[in-house]
């Protein structure tokens, strides 16, 4: 029995079963939604007809904070999937699946970096005593598409520090920008990672003329703040910040100061 726990072929298969049974049992209780996946989905029918990635219900009237509320990946992969089968349930079985293959790939990172578990299922065994992954996994969110993204974008910079290949640093680059256009809390980090490319060349780790795979993130930043810029007449990455103030900082904050009425 030991040796069973030894496998990575059963601590993959725990972890299949543990999002078979969520996905399950949110397709029995239907609490699949938060207020943010109407806007998700809304975006990815504005997607295919052609309304861009405006993450609002058109026929109701146009608000231009919902012009940039969320950027487009999600409603990419909600329209890809919807494409095949026309149920929200089904996208979240596909999420399932995604869901696995990240932990998959963390077992691969291990293995690439030298580290072999006795008992690989322990990685798996506190997700039943956190379940937030398997709970955001089976809900019709954006974080489970950006963890992978943002997995894969760190899977590719340990193999270019441990292999040296110029490849797996530009692949880096590339699912970086993918999570940036999948939650807007990223937009930002192609400063450090800047910094962290003219660190590489001052150590002669690269060439100066790898430092143009910055442009990848950064390009990313600014054709999206362009067509904000379009569509708005403001020039910004996304206007989720500014609609978290005013519907909800600036009441707490003003109740808080004096009073509920008041605020």
């Amino acid at each position: 029995m030991v040796n069973y726990f030894k496998s990575y072929g059963i601590a993959v298969s725990f972890l299949l079963f543990l999002n078979i049974s969520f996905w399950y049992l949110g397709f029995e209780g239907g609490h699949i939604y938060l207020k943010d996946s109407y806007e998700y989905l809304h975006q990815a029918e504005n997607l295919k007809t052609g309304n861009f990635w405006y993450s609002g219900d058109i026929s109701k009237g146009f608000n231009k904070d919902l012009v940039s509320q969320r950027p487009p990946l999600y409603g990419v992969m909600i329209l890809i999937f919807k494409s095949i089968i026309s149920n929200d349930h089904f996208i979240l079985l596909m999420q399932c699946l995604v869901s696995v293959l990240i932990f998959s790939l963390v077992i691969k990172l291990l293995k690439v970096a030298g580290i072999r578990l006795s008992y690989p299922i322990l990685l798996f065994l506190p997700l039943i005593f956190f379940p937030t992954q398997l709970i955001y996994t089976n809900m019709v969110m954006s974080e489970l598409l950006c963890q992978a993204m943002i997995s894969l974008s760190f899977y590719f910079l340990i193999l270019f520090l441990i292999k040296h290949g110029i490849k797996d640093l530009f692949l880096f680059h590339i699912f970086l920008s993918l999570a940036i256009l999948t939650k807007p809390v990223w937009y930002l980090f192609w400063v450090p990672e800047l910094v962290f490319m003219f660190y590489l060349v001052r150590n002669k780790r690269i060439r100066f003329l790898h430092l143009a795979f910055v442009l990848t993130p950064i390009g990313t930043v600014f054709l999206i703040c362009l067509h904000n810029y379009n569509q708005t007449g403001y020039f910004h990455y996304s206007s989720v910040k500014r609609t978290n103030m005013v519907n909800y900082n600036v009441y707490l904050t003003l109740a808080n100061k004096y009073d509920s009425t008041e605020a």
